[in-house]
């Protein structure tokens, strides 16, 4: 029985739906808060930049707080705690009477994410079996999305300000569902809690006899080192230095591929196909088809592989940037005439929707949670986390400086650059987890790194030779 893992998982993400509408706020609300339509003040086009990148900066702060608490209070009681900064937030957008309040607000909101970011992946992938962990270990970014189709819906029917109140009451079942489950048996055993770990296991796996369990679990921990490595330990280890080097690159690969940067400017990008359709349409759309094929995909992780929906994903998006960037480039630098051409941009941004969907916007982050050693999970979600945030702003602020100082086909390029990348990254450095244990996934990379480094001294001596 499986109950209580889908219960946890469920809890755990009523809170990501949330957050999902903190990133899905900008698209519809920045153009109106710019007009002046929805509230008694404006705000500048530089005041909706930072609105739009200031929850990836606040999350820098969750992070911080993650790093130190979560093999202290563990994953559950920070998953907890993050519902209150984000119960604020919304509260804060609600009833905004200056752009102060939506920067605060925002902030709040990224500090709720920076938390969640760095505790549910962990949490999910530690407590399910591995026929289903990439279905849960996958759902943050599944229900992110969700998140983010929804508030634009809301936007399209409700004022902003309701909308905001239903985003409020979207993160209260969190708190309720995640009283009522315990907390992974990774973290009962890493704190020497052995009758702890024992009730997770059987609440979780709905089995009274988890002897094998806490044996594999325990001896998967023994054999990683057991105790938590701070930073600067895991800098110097190899073994640890070289997952959170796969763990930031693949977060980075995700990020330049420019999927935030393109959420958070739907709205501007569809301008450029308005005389094919309305572009809150095209928007409402766009987030949608995003939600559709997130939730479709997910099904597949655990039969299709990590690493081959990631090439793929990476592979079409790819094309879909550089038929858009194209379009873009020949409607406002050239004189060829594309009126009535405008679905050319919406098929193609769409298809990169799809494309983003399938395997990019989900799976990485996943991964990184399967490949991180217990001991250094810490660590190692402070610098996933730290990555995204430093290079999703960057991209974000990327995206607006570029095109309006050049043109939006530049980023478009850029991305499509990037993504080639980003496809050389993950063949070469990007390990498969499909289907193996966490213990295994482990032993599988340690293996790899005794087997680099059994390489690299042949070589050495025989240079010397």
């Amino acid at each position: 029985m499986r109950s209580y893992q889908y219960l946890a998982g469920v809890g755990a993400n009523f809170g990501i739906i949330s957050i999902g509408m903190h990133y899905g706020w900008s698209s519809i609300a920045l153009p109106n808060l710019m007009n002046g339509t929805e509230t008694d003040f404006t705000i500048t086009a530089g005041d909706a930049s930072w609105l739009a990148s200031l929850v990836s900066l606040g999350s820098l702060l969750g992070d911080l707080i993650t790093f130190f608490t979560l093999d202290v209070i563990g994953r559950r009681f920070l998953i907890l705690g993050s519902a209150l900064p984000l119960s604020l937030s919304w509260l804060l957008v609600a009833h905004a009477q200056s752009p102060a309040f939506l920067y605060i607000g925002r902030l709040l909101g990224g500090l709720a994410d920076g938390i969640a970011f760095s505790s549910v992946p962990p949490y999910l992938t530690e407590i399910s079996d591995p026929e289903i962990r990439g279905c849960l270990g996958s759902s943050y970014p599944i229900t992110l999305q969700f998140g983010m189709f929804l508030m634009n819906l809301f936007e399209l029917l409700f004022s902003m300000k309701l909308s905001a109140y239903l985003a409020f009451l979207v993160g209260i079942p969190t708190i309720l569902i995640m009283l009522c489950v315990p907390d992974s048996p990774y973290f009962y055993l890493l704190k020497g809690k052995e009758k702890a770990a024992t009730k997770s296991l059987q609440k979780f796996t709905g089995r009274q006899d988890v002897t094998k369990d806490l044996e594999r679990i325990t001896e998967g921990l023994q054999e990683e080192g057991g105790a938590h490595l701070n930073f600067s330990k895991a800098l110097f280890t190899p073994l640890a230095l070289r997952t959170l080097l796969i763990s930031a690159g693949l977060i980075i690969v995700q990020q330049a591929n420019g999927s935030l940067a393109v959420i958070c400017y739907t709205s501007s990008v569809f301008e450029e196909s308005k005389d094919f359709l309305d572009p809150e349409i095209s928007n409402l759309i766009f987030y949608g088809v995003f939600a559709i094929f997130a939730f479709i995909s997910v099904f597949f992780v655990d039969t299709c592989g990590r690493k081959v929906l990631i090439l793929l994903s990476l592979g079409t998006s790819t094309v879909m940037l550089f038929v858009t960037g194209t379009y873009i480039y020949i409607k406002t630098e050239t004189s060829i005439d594309v009126e009535g051409m405008g679905y050319i941009q919406l098929i193609s941004v769409l298809l990169y929707a799809v494309s983003e969907s399938i395997g990019l916007i989900f799976i990485p982050l996943l991964v990184v949670s399967e490949i991180l050693p217990i001991n250094v999970k810490a660590v190692g979600m402070l610098l996933t986390n730290v990555s995204f945030s430093f290079s999703a702003t960057g991209i974000i602020k990327f995206f607006s400086w570029s095109s309006n100082a050049y043109g939006m086909y530049v980023p478009f390029f850029t991305f499509t650059l990037c993504s080639i990348l980003g496809i050389i990254f993950v063949i070469y450095l990007v390990p498969e987890t499909k289907g193996k244990t966490l213990e295994e996934i482990h032993r599988t990379m340690i293996k790899s790194h005794h087997q680099k480094e059994k390489s690299d001294t042949i070589l050495t001596n025989g240079r010397s030779t």
